[in-house]
């Protein structure tokens, strides 16, 4: 009985608290969606011995 009153309490307070939040902000979200992610940089990680011919390759196509 304890368990179930407490489950519900729970639930209630955090329907209140969730539609608080909701009238405070208008319903609008707060964060901004993105159709794409586009890094601002890359690593490229080779073995060792292949560094230099890494290099060559990226500088290659990198125009």
């Amino acid at each position: 009985m304890g368990l179930t009153l407490g489950l519900a309490w729970g639930a209630l307070f955090g329907m209140a608290f969730a539609a608080a939040g909701y009238a405070l902000t208008g319903g609008r979200r707060d964060f901004t969606s993105r159709s794409a992610t586009v890094p601002s940089r890359f690593e490229v990680l080779v073995a060792a011995g292949y560094g230099d011919r890494a290099r060559t390759v990226l500088e290659g196509t990198a125009r």
